[in-house]
């Protein structure tokens, strides 16, 4: 599992918080039936926001960290064919020096006399 699914899982048990949503709809139910007043109803949705918001904050130093590696890797990736040009060159380079290093031999023990 990748560091993002982590991550989305942690975030949906946040938004998806079971006893929060639970809850709510105890208080929504004793809204409709009387025995609470909307105030009451807005106070804890509102509540429940805010303590989503905290618990999504106490979350993202983990994201940051993991996005800063993803970003990393990326970039060290993104290097790559840069690099991968310059060492090709090279080669070709020393390939064609060594090609006339031998042929300046060969034509060497081609012309010595024996």
């Amino acid at each position: 599992m990748s560091d993002i699914e982590i991550f989305e899982r942690a975030l949906e048990n946040v938004l998806l918080n079971e006893s929060e949503l639970n809850n709510l709809k105890s208080i929504i139910i004793d809204v409709v039936s009387g025995k609470r007043s909307d105030k009451s109803l807005r106070e804890q949705i509102l509540k429940t926001r805010i303590k989503m918001i905290k618990d999504i904050l106490k979350l993202l130093p983990f994201f940051t960290t993991s996005l800063n590696d993803a970003n990393k890797t990326s970039m060290q990736i993104n290097t790559l064919p840069g690099e991968l040009q310059e060492r090709n060159a090279l080669l070709e380079q020393l390939g064609q020096r060594i090609n006339n290093i031998h042929n300046r031999l060969k034509e060497k023990v081609q012309s010595a006399p024996g």
